[in-house]
């Protein structure tokens, strides 16, 4: 039987400090990523109605809008690069409003981005005679069912997955050099087999980032006042986005053909 002496008892104690202290982090790591999907998601989806706004109720022209609406795409694209080198620059730095600023505002340009995509598969899915909704959820469950999975692994494997980022390079390098080949040879079966390997390569990737980023919360690296928690928040934000365009288009095209 195990006797329970103030050394034992100091010593669990502080274990269960440290996976709470984890499991905190993590919860702030996710809370970050939430807000970045739920800003882009407004925006994305939100902004054909915006512009019907602007000709039904301001009154404004079609030409008006269209020019106020390449504005705002062209702003919100040349203000991405600047907020991706504002969080690598502030994240192991003291917590700054500027990181916040850098994360919503490349939030807010990628939601600005998807919502070309969204209002052309909207207008697709009228010429078509399919739910632009359901394509959508679809989208939207699937993507978070990969990540889910990927997230699991990667957090939970004892392994570290870090020792893949020189073969993932490799292959995506191949991946792009093959691709540009089938460029002049015009194959559909290379094309799907790259495709694939790239969507592969990206679920792997949010293996390899949830690991890393749940060794920084046991290791305490998110308990000083840092801006630690929202750049690996960015990070998860990317790893779910770049899923969630793939199968986007996976399912836009099944829906399509059906």
């Amino acid at each position: 039987m195990e006797q329970f002496t103030p050394e034992v008892t100091t010593k669990k104690t502080k274990i269960k400090r440290a996976e709470d202290s984890a499991s905190l982090s993590m919860f702030k790591v996710f809370l970050w990523m939430g807000l970045g999907l739920l800003i882009t998601g407004v925006i994305a989806l939100g902004m054909p109605d915006f512009l019907l706004f602007l000709i039904n109720t301001m009154g404004m022209s079609t030409s008006a809008v269209n020019t106020t609406y390449i504005t705002l795409m062209v702003v919100s694209s040349l203000l991405m690069l600047p907020s991706i080198i504002l969080m690598n620059l502030k994240a192991w730095r003291p917590k700054s409003v500027w990181m916040v600023i850098g994360y919503v505002t490349y939030c807010v340009g990628m939601g600005m981005l998807l919502s070309d995509t969204m209002m052309y598969l909207f207008m697709d899915s009228i010429a078509t005679g399919t739910s632009f909704g359901l394509t959508i959820s679809i989208t939207f469950l699937a993507t978070a069912g990969c990540f889910l999975l990927m997230g699991l692994f990667g957090a939970f494997t004892k392994k570290n997955l870090g020792v893949l980022v020189p073969f993932l390079l490799t292959l995506m390098i191949g991946a792009m050099i093959i691709s540009l080949v089938n460029f002049f040879l015009r194959s559909n079966l290379i094309y799907w087999i790259v495709d694939f390997v790239m969507f592969a390569v990206i679920l792997l990737v949010v293996a390899i980032d949830m690991g890393r980023i749940r060794r920084l919360a046991q290791s305490g690296g998110f308990s000083s006042e840092n801006n630690l928690a929202i750049y690996c928040a960015y990070s998860l934000y990317v790893d779910f986005i770049n899923i969630f365009i793939r199968i986007l288009y996976y399912v836009a095209l099944a829906r399509r053909n059906d």
